[in-house]
């Protein structure tokens, strides 16, 4: 089952995953970023946790996903460098990138395996639930960002980034992470305001991490 973003009030919890895999789907797009430059990411801000899956004695990876876009004309994206922070410092990321081809380009599978998402468990190859299709590299550095923010829709094909976090049996909660890319050769960063948790015995808040909700 594919969900859509969910927000209600300053604290958001916009996807809680028990079973199923959280997903943008087709519908408006909610870019974010910080006022400073041409790059956003489709989302929103505040947050969105997943519970642990069974038998997760040593640990699993927590994985959320979100698509890049550009605001306004004349402006060449590079994507270089991305970096999660918590509240001890960097997380361990697993950071990837993910194509997928127009509806001709694609070949097998179900609507949800191509559909853009916004969190699940498991990663690239190795996923827990949905077996996401595309295309799909290790790491950011190099990759242009194309795809427009004033579009209604994810356009038929479309760049995702990745984010795999490794969630130890305590948890972990990222507070926000941070992008370095280049505009016309100029660096700059966005910093996205989104928590990214992965569910475990150190994170009580409820509004993040509810075995009742």
């Amino acid at each position: 089952m594919i969900t859509r973003w969910i927000q209600a009030g300053t604290a958001v919890l916009a996807c809680v995953l028990t079973l199923a895999a959280c997903g943008s789907g087709p519908g408006p797009r909610t870019p974010v970023d910080d006022g400073r430059g041409p790059l956003s990411f489709v989302g929103g801000s505040g947050g969105q946790s997943i519970y642990e899956p069974k038998h997760a004695q040593d640990g699993w990876y927590a994985t959320f996903a979100f698509e890049p876009c550009r605001n306004g004309t004349g402006h060449t994206l590079i994507l270089e460098d991305l970096r999660t922070t918590t509240s001890s410092g960097a997380a361990v990321a697993d950071v990837w990138w993910r194509h997928v081809p127009d509806v001709a380009g694609r070949v097998g599978g179900t609507t949800d395996e191509w559909d853009p998402f916004a969190s699940t468990k498991g990663y690239p190859g190795h996923w827990n639930e949905t077996q996401f299709r595309g295309t799909f590299a290790h790491g950011i550095a190099g990759r242009s960002v194309t795809d427009s923010c004033t579009a209604d829709v994810v356009a038929d094909a479309f760049d995702s980034v990745i984010i795999a976090l490794r969630v130890p049996p305590i948890g972990i909660m990222v507070k926000n992470f941070t992008v370095t890319y280049t505009d016309n050769g100029e660096t700059k960063t966005l910093q996205v305001p989104w928590k990214l948790v992965g569910c475990g015995s150190s994170i009580t808040d409820p509004e993040w991490c509810n075995p009742d909700a």
